[in-house]
């Protein structure tokens, strides 16, 4: 069985305006004219190999860090991004400008990238991929993914629901807010157009008592996060590289790097590495545990789940369930969905443009 879920078609031999809206496409490869300069030696990924390219990264990244037991699976398991692939079907349709450099920036830094848990790290990768499309889209149009948008919009598809692969949002501004401004929750089904900066956090208003049962409230305010042993009553509300220990003591406390003195009595995982744990004998930050392995405080590598119970069967780490392997009782390991009790491949990536498509059809994996 092939792990290519695209099947080749030639999109770009579609007239643009040809019909309202394509949808779905399967596509293997996607070509652009980009043009060359033979005596510019900057690296490049065009965008045809992106989609390929950006798997391969992601499944070192992801074996690298702990997510996964190896890249060989990872790449059995995992699917091109469908964001990704909605961007470069939109490239094909003038809907994005891609940049082959910045897509080559990009991919070396998905494959360098650290596996710390930090908003810093997170944002490194943000920066880098913000770069490889120029939506074309203002402010007000109609849009299937964010990367259609012009600079400083987010495509906001709240209205839409289920399985309405090509329903249209519409291109709105994203607000980065700054200390006491107003700012939007989550909120089921919603599209967030703003968050706090990188130094503050939302916060809720206080529940009042006796109102603990109404609907939950739609604006925070934007709080400057506390520092190491400081009050606080969320891990969003502690400075990069902390967590707030909110089960004790009620103040944010540093994470800890590998090797280094933890302690695993905390509820939070005190690890700064995303596959460390607290191990319960050193009280040191150790690889996390793998399948077969106990799992005292709850906790395993990244692709396995802790399970047991407190009486004949101990916690012990279970792996994700693999292709044909049984998801009754276990998730599915990477992308591979659950069906008819088995885990299975959702092999189809659809790309949308243009238009109000007529009703998507059944996709796999429901």
């Amino acid at each position: 069985m092939t792990n290519d879920p695209y099947t080749l078609v030639d999109v770009t031999s579609l007239p643009l305006r040809a019909r309202r809206w394509l949808a779905p496409a399967l596509v293997a490869t996607l070509v652009t004219a980009v043009g060359c300069d033979g005596g510019d030696e900057q690296p490049k990924v065009e965008s045809r190999d992106l989609a390929k390219d950006e798997l391969d990264a992601r499944c070192e990244y992801l074996a690298r860090c702990g997510f996964m037991p190896d890249e060989a699976t990872c790449k059995d398991v995992e699917r091109p991004d469908q964001a990704l692939v909605q961007a470069l079907g939109g490239s094909v349709f003038g809907r994005v400008d891609f940049n082959p450099a910045a897509a080559a920036a990009w991919i070396e830094t998905l494959r360098e990238l650290s596996c710390i848990a930090t908003n810093e790290v997170a944002q490194e990768l943000a920066s880098a991929r913000i770069e490889v499309f120029g939506g074309t889209i203002k402010t007000g149009g109609s849009c299937f993914a964010d990367d259609e948008c012009v600079e400083g919009n987010v495509c906001d598809r709240t209205a839409c629901s289920g399985q309405q692969l090509c329903c249209t949002g519409s291109c709105v501004e994203f607000e980065i807010l700054a200390e006491r401004a107003a700012c939007p929750l989550p909120q089921d089904g919603a599209r967030l157009t703003g968050r706090c900066d990188d130094i503050t956090w939302c916060q809720p208003p206080p529940v009042e008592e006796g109102n603990e049962d109404q609907p939950p409230e739609t604006q925070g305010t934007c709080v400057l996060k506390v520092e190491n042993g400081l009050p606080c009553e969320a891990s969003q509300a502690c400075a990069d590289g902390q967590r707030c220990d909110t089960q004790d003591s009620g103040t944010c406390f540093k994470l800890s790097p590998h090797d280094a003195a933890c302690n695993p009595m905390l509820a939070a995982n005190p690890c700064l590495e995303i596959n460390d744990a607290c191990d319960p004998g050193s009280s040191t930050c150790q690889i996390a545990p793998g399948p077969g392995e106990p799992c005292p405080q709850g906790r395993c590598a990244g692709w396995a789940s802790c399970r047991g119970d407190d009486t004949e069967n101990p916690d012990t780490c279970i792996p994700f369930a693999r292709r044909g392997e049984s998801c009754e009782s276990i998730p599915c390991l990477g992308d591979l969905v659950c069906r008819d009790g088995l885990c299975a491949d959702v092999t189809t990536s659809h790309i949308c443009v243009e238009g109000d498509p007529p009703p998507p059809p059944e996709m796999d994996g429901g």
